[in-house]
C-alpha cells in the first residue's frame, strides 16, 4: 500500500500553461476511422505534420489508434502521446487540498525516508490487479478516517496525472510505487462514495487518458477479507 504525499497541487485540465497536457478527449478522437483517415486527424491533434514525424512517433500513433480500436481506450491522441512524451498515467489519493499545477516530490512524505529522496507515492493502473485493489486502496490514503488518522478532515481527493515513465519506481522492500518527478493532475475525483462507483469514475476517466485498470473487480470475499484488515490496522492505529 502506497503511502500519500504530504503536499499535493493542481491544476485544471483545461489549463494550457503546465509541463504536462493531455491530448483532446472530443468525440471525434476517439472514433476509430477504418478508412484509414485517423493517423492524420492524430497527427495534426499532435501538432505533427504528414511528414515530419519518426518513425517511432508513427509507430506510437498506430498504437495509440489500435487501443481505440481494441475496446482498452477511447482516445487515440492521447495514448500515442503518452508513448511519444514518455509518461505513465498514475492514480494519487490525498486528503489535501489541491492547488497548483503537480503533485510535487516530498522528504518528507511518510516512507520517502526508506528511498532516501523526495517521491510522490502512487498506484500504477497497468499493475496486475488495479481494479479489484486500486479504489479500495486509493481510498485509504484520500479518507485518513478510514485507516491513518480517525480525527483528520479530508478533501477525498483522487488524482490521475502523468509523470516521465522513467521516473516511476517500486520500493524493493515494501513494493511501493513511487515517482521521483512531479506528477501533474489531470482529472480530479472525489472519494467519498462506494469503492464500485469510484472504480467506475476511475476506468472511465483513465481510458480518456490513454490508459485503462488491469485485472478483474474484487470478488466479495477479498472484499470482506481487505475490510477486515483495513479494521485492524485501525485497531492498531489507535492503540
Amino acid at each position: 500500500m502506497a503511502p500519500r504525499s504530504n503536499k499535493s497541487t493542481f491544476v485544471s485540465p483545461r489549463n494550457k500553461g503546465g509541463r504536462v497536457r493531455s491530448g483532446s478527449n472530443t468525440d471525434t478522437s476517439a472514433k476509430a476511422d477504418a478508412g484509414g483517415g485517423q493517423m492524420e486527424q492524430v497527427r495534426a491533434e499532435l501538432g505533427l505534420g504528414a511528414y515530419t514525424a519518426a518513425v517511432g512517433t508513427t509507430a506510437a500513433i498506430g498504437a495509440g489508434i489500435a487501443a481505440v480500436r481494441s475496446g482498452r481506450v477511447v482516445n487515440p491522441v492521447a495514448a500515442a502521446r503518452n508513448i511519444i512524451k514518455g509518461e505513465k498515467v498514475v492514480i494519487h489519493g490525498t486528503p489535501n487540498k489541491l492547488t497548483g499545477q503537480f503533485i510535487e516530490p516530498r522528504a518528507e512524505s511518510w516512507g520517502a525516508q526508506e528511498i532516501g529522496k523526495p517521491v510522490v507515492f502512487n498506484f500504477d493502473p497497468r499493475a496486475a490487479n488495479a481494479t479489484g485493489t486500486v479504489p479500495y486502496r486509493v481510498q485509504e490514503y484520500s479518507n485518513p478516517s478510514l485507516y491513518f488518522d480517525p480525527t483528520k478532515k479530508s478533501d477525498f481527493n483522487v488524482v490521475i496525472g502523468r509523470t516521465p515513465k522513467s521516473s516511476v519506481k517500486t520500493a524493493k522492500s515494501t513494493g511501493y510505487t513511487y515517482s521521483e518527478s512531479p506528477v501533474s493532475i489531470d482529472k480530479v475525483l472525489k472519494s467519498n462514495k462506494s469503492p464500485e462507483k469510484l472504480a467506475a469514475e476511475l476506468q472511465r476517466e483513465l481510458r480518456k487518458l490513454g490508459t485503462q485498470m488491469r485485472g478483474e473487480p474484487i470478488t466479495q470475499k477479498a472484499k470482506t477479507a481487505l475490510i477486515k484488515r483495513q479494521n485492524k490496522k485501525m485497531r492498531n492505529y489507535r492503540q
